[in-house]
């Protein structure tokens, strides 16, 4: 690259315009740093004929045609196109180029130059609106006569579409026999262009497409545009006098209506719009700046710039103004000061246009104090966003831990009379907030009907939280339940919110509450009472919404009498009690559970059984399943295991077969299970805990075994001790 070559592409990026450079091949040799800013694509990517990737898939064609034909003619080129902008979107593009020429006359190829008219565009669009929408004619033509531009009063009124108007001379509208001096007439106008009638004192017509003619009134006017003069005519149709007298006030209010057209589209844009000189006068506003403000045009024209402006900000306009006079374009944002005292926080941006031998900053400035006023609001929701993703944050740790717990019926099963008065006090309680408190023996699906009552409530859009009290170490139910602070108490490491917190407009499950430590009772009163509680170690209360279900196996009345339970939180849970009967209740059931629970485990062990054998149910049915339900499937789950074909072989469980018939005959619900908890113990050795376990055989928790024992006072005859 030569030196000369280097300061004129230093020239040319600096320049503030879109600029271009081709060979003799018409393939493009060179972009200004301007053009690559605007596209937002490289230059080896624009360079031959990659530029015109960037153009309108419909302004394509005409584009290359139009360069094209200049090229071979080695003319001035001028086209209007649509080119993408590094955002996405497309622009309108001014794009001129001129040939060039070595100093030996050989033609070296093309330069050219091309600036952003899209506001320009949308402002010739606007008058076209306004033509489009006149009641009478309107024809705009250059000043060879040439139509540019008709709306659909002219389509109606002689009949062409408008496609075969365009670019058509105008004498085609005019009768043949006026048409000679309706030239001269025309080149007379141009001589004196001036808003007035056509013709007057004669009668004028209009030619229509079929050949008949029709008496028109037509007003004249001069228009300027950025691309030359034209002539505005508005054409009435005067076949009906009368409608033809007010039509020619109608016409008269359009030319003065289009002669006010440039000031109209300034004065009612939808923003401040200014225009200052090179020393920061006002030379331009529009009436939206006086009512925004509250000043006067001469207040407005006589005021220094920055003097309405926050003082803050003076120093920033000024600068913005100084950088638009030097780039071409500027962006601000400040506040302008009312007369009433308000500041009004705009952001304005403008570009540079020459008028003449003056250069203006034009543009216009956007109120954007909503923007502001809804940003303020996010701050202030910012809080309850916080509190919001925390509670979400316990819900789905919450949720993640109850994923893995077996829920293996959705609902009751069962059609006996029992069942159905069961689940008819759920739907009766399960529309309401009162407190639940669910009776009934270990197994017999408790926690079934809990969440039974929470997919009816109103609650249901939120996650059950549940909580076992008699599997939680008597240290660690308060934290459990009610949260903890950090360092709260040895090994407290961090805060963590309890379940109460958690069940927030929800409901929680207290299972086994009969295990409760008393010291803990009057803590879950007074949430029942009052709804509030603090976490240990924390003085703060915390108020939460919480619907309790509670479910005990205990008989509480007895529990209050023996002083293990209070009275008033007995009276609590008490509001609506629901006995789930046990499964020797309702032995019509069993043949539907235990096909409910062979159908369960049909798909996890991949085996299908077709018949039970019905001497097995019938010893089922007689069976007393101190177990309940829990004890069921788990006869059904080894059964299924064992059974190799389609015949489902069922045991019945060897405590009952092995008893005795002192056992038999005795009928108190606890002799029977402490008779079988006993058997199935000295099956496992006494083993409770482990696959093998006792607590696994009778399909309940560990810990549950071990708090039935301690009531039931069951122990090994090793651990008991004798006296010496």
């Amino acid at each position: 690259m030569t030196e000369s070559d280097a300061r004129f592409r230093a020239m040319a990026d600096s320049a503030p315009v879109l600029m271009w450079m081709s060979g003799t091949d018409r393939g493009c040799t060179f972009f200004n740093k301007g053009w690559l800013d605007f596209t937002g694509r490289a230059l080896e990517q624009e360079l031959g004929d990659g530029w015109s990737s960037g153009v309108h898939p419909d302004d394509l064609a005409r584009c290359l045609r139009t360069y094209a034909d200049a090229f071979d003619a080695r003319q001035a080129v001028a086209m209007e196109y649509r080119l993408r902008r590094h955002d996405g979107r497309y622009r309108w593009i001014l794009d001129r180029g001129v040939p060039r020429f070595a100093p030996d006359g050989a033609f070296v190829g093309y330069i050219g130059s091309a600036y952003d008219i899209t506001e320009l565009k949308e402002a010739e669009e606007r008058p076209r609106q306004i033509l489009e929408a006149a009641p009478s004619g309107m024809i705009m033509v250059t000043r060879e006569g040439t139509i540019t531009l008709v709306n659909r009063a002219v389509e109606a009124m002689f009949g062409y579409a408008r496609a075969e108007l365009i670019g058509r001379p105008i004498e085609m509208l005019v009768p043949e026999r006026a048409r000679a001096q309706h030239r001269d007439a025309r080149s007379g106008y141009l001589d004196d262009p001036q808003v007035r009638a056509m013709g007057v004192g004669r009668e004028l017509f209009g030619r229509r497409k079929d050949g008949s003619e029709v008496p028109v009134e037509i007003g004249l006017a001069p228009i300027q545009t950025s691309t030359g003069p034209f002539v505005l005519a508005s054409i009435i149709d005067v076949s009906v006098r009368r409608k033809s007298e007010r039509a020619a006030a109608d016409a008269a209010r359009h030319l003065e209506t289009e002669k006010q057209l440039l000031d109209a589209v300034i004065e009612n844009l939808p923003g401040l719009f200014f225009m200052l000189d090179r020393q920061g006068r006002r030379v331009r506003w529009n009436k939206e700046r006086e009512r925004v403000t509250g000043y006067s045009a001469d207040e407005l024209r006589a005021a220094p710039l920055g003097s309405q402006t926050a003082p803050e900000d003076r120093e920033s306009l000024a600068a913005a103004v100084e950088r638009g006079f030097r780039e071409g374009r500027t962006r601000s944002e400040h506040r302008i000061l009312t007369r009433d005292g308000r500041r009004i926080p705009v952001v304005a941006q403008g570009s540079v246009v020459k008028i003449g031998d003056e250069e203006y900053l034009l543009g216009v400035g956007v109120d954007v104090s909503p923007l502001k006023q809804a940003e303020e609001e996010l701050r202030r929701a910012l809080g309850e966003i916080q509190e919001l993703k925390g509670r979400l944050e316990l819900e789905n740790a919450y949720l993640r831990q109850e994923i893995t717990v077996e829920h293996p019926h959705e609902g009751f099963v069962g059609e006996s009379k029992a069942v159905r008065h069961v689940l008819g006090q759920v739907e009766q309680v399960a529309g309401t907030h009162a407190t639940v408190l669910v009776l009934g023996e270990t197994g017999v699906g408790k926690e079934l009907i809990a969440r039974a009552i929470h997919r009816l409530s109103p609650r249901h859009g939120r996650p059950l939280v549940k909580v076992n009290c008699a599997g939680l170490p008597s240290g660690l139910v308060e934290s459990e339940l009610f949260g903890r602070e950090k360092g709260a108490y040895t090994g407290a490491l961090t805060r963590q919110a309890g379940r109460f917190e958690v069940a927030d407009k929800s409901t929680i499950l207290l299972d086994e509450v009969g295990e409760l430590p008393l010291e803990l009772q009057a803590k879950l009163l007074r949430v029942l009472q009052d709804g509030e509680f603090e976490r240990l170690g924390s003085g703060t209360t915390i108020k939460v919404d919480v619907r309790v279900i509670a479910a005990t196996n205990r008989d509480l009345a007895r529990e209050v009498r023996a002083g293990r339970f209070r009275e008033d939180l007995y009276y609590r849970l008490n509001v609506f009690p629901i006995h789930v009967p046990p499964l020797r209740e309702r032995p019509e059931d069993i043949p539907l559970l235990v096909w409910a629970c062979v159908r369960e485990l049909e798909a996890t062990m991949g085996k299908r059984i077709e018949s039970v054998p019905r001497k097995a149910l019938e010893s089922l049915v007689s069976y007393p399943w101190p177990g309940n339900v829990r004890e069921l499937r788990n006869v059904v789950e080894r059964a299924m295991i064992v059974s190799a074909g389609p015949v489902l072989s069922l045991e019945v469980p060897p405590a009952a077969a092995s008893a005795s018939p002192a056992d038999a005959g005795s009928s108190r619900l606890e002799d029977v299970e402490r008779r079988h908890i006993v058997a199935v113990l000295e099956r496992t050795r006494w083993r409770i805990r482990g696959p093998r376990g006792a607590a696994s055989l009778l399909g309940l928790k560990p810990t549950t075994l071990e708090a039935r024992m301690a009531k039931l006072r069951i122990k090994r005859a090793s651990d008991v001790s004798h006296p010496a």
